[in-house]
């Protein structure tokens, strides 16, 4: 009985720990299409991504056909 409670206990905490490194590496991607109040897509526009609890900015440009990519943003 007693090794099945340590076995449990293993199996527990290999769960835990394994969530609780999944937070640590918490990043996010923005996907977009920039267009202005008549729908049409702004080519080059200059788009910012900021995060407000850190004040972190990414800076990127509209691609031709109006898409931008901000990747890796951390938390």
């Amino acid at each position: 009985m007693r090794s099945l409670r340590v076995i449990l206990c293993f199996i527990v905490l290999g769960m835990v720990g394994g969530k609780l490194y999944a937070q640590a590496g918490a990043t996010g991607t923005i996907l977009g299409t920039v267009t202005d109040s008549t729908g049409a897509i702004v080519p080059n526009a200059k788009v910012t991504v900021t995060n407000t609890a850190t004040n972190t900015e990414f800076r990127t440009t509209s691609s031709s056909s109006g898409d931008y990519n901000a990747p890796v943003l951390t938390r």
